[in-house]
């Protein structure tokens, strides 16, 4: 429990994150839902940061997503 709330379940926090990662409008933000995406892991997650990768509008997130898979495919 945070602040008199529930923690949220692992689906909610990816989805919560994956929201942040696609939407927010600061790169940095979504510069650290991509490190806290990658830290959760999974298959889905991984195509979610793979796409991230390929189409988001700022190089910093694009840079860090393609080292998040990195990170994947070398089993960090």
């Amino acid at each position: 429990r945070a602040a008199g709330r529930e923690v949220p379940g692992r689906q909610a926090l990816t989805d919560q994150l994956r929201a942040r990662a696609s939407a927010d409008p600061s790169p940095e933000m979504r510069v650290e839902a991509v490190r806290a995406l990658q830290a959760l892991g999974g298959e889905e997650v991984r195509a979610f940061v793979a796409r991230l990768a390929q189409e988001d509008a700022s190089q910093l997130v694009r840079y860090e997503a393609k080292k998040a898979l990195l990170g994947w495919k070398e089993g960090i």
